[in-house]
């Protein structure tokens, strides 16, 4: 009897025995927005984002690399192209660790082209169940995101 409390008390909590698994992504912030505008960031505020929302989303985040973007030196802007490393829970993975399916919300009241660009280079390296996400027609409108995640 006390194993089957035990069964029913997991199963109704919905938590998984899980693990971490490693990822890294490659990718770029393009620097042409849906407006037709042009948009570009200087690197530590892009290495500043991708670690947020990361985070924010339940990853442990490794490294964060960006290079082109604005260059302090010169007047010549490029795309942000980004390589990150980070660790991601995987049901598919036997482990200790506990965890559940959770809803996160990335909303912020602008850098919408950013943050949309980065969700969208990251969701395949998580366990996702459901996402909500607004377009963004310009760079600097809302951001909001809501995203069913194991976490």
């Amino acid at each position: 009897m006390k194993k089957l409390f035990i069964v029913l008390a997991l199963i109704s909590s919905q938590a998984f025995a899980v693990n971490y698994q490693s990822n890294t992504s490659n990718f770029v912030i393009s620097d042409m927005a849906r407006d037709g505008s042009r948009v570009y960031y200087n690197c530590d505020s892009v290495e500043d984002k991708v670690e947020k929302l990361l985070t924010d989303m339940g990853a442990i985040v490794k490294n964060v690399r960006c290079s082109g973007g604005i260059d302090r030196n010169s007047r010549i802007f490029t795309p942000a192209f980004v390589r990150v490393s980070y660790d991601t829970l995987s049901s598919e993975i036997a482990g200790n660790v506990s965890a559940s399916i959770m809803t996160v919300n990335l909303n912020e009241r602008s850098n919408c082209h950013i943050n949309n660009t980065v969700f969208k280079a990251v969701k395949k390296n998580f366990e996702i169940s459901s996402v909500n996400m607004r377009s963004c027609f310009r760079p600097s409108q809302r951001t909001m995101i809501q995203v069913d995640v194991l976490k």
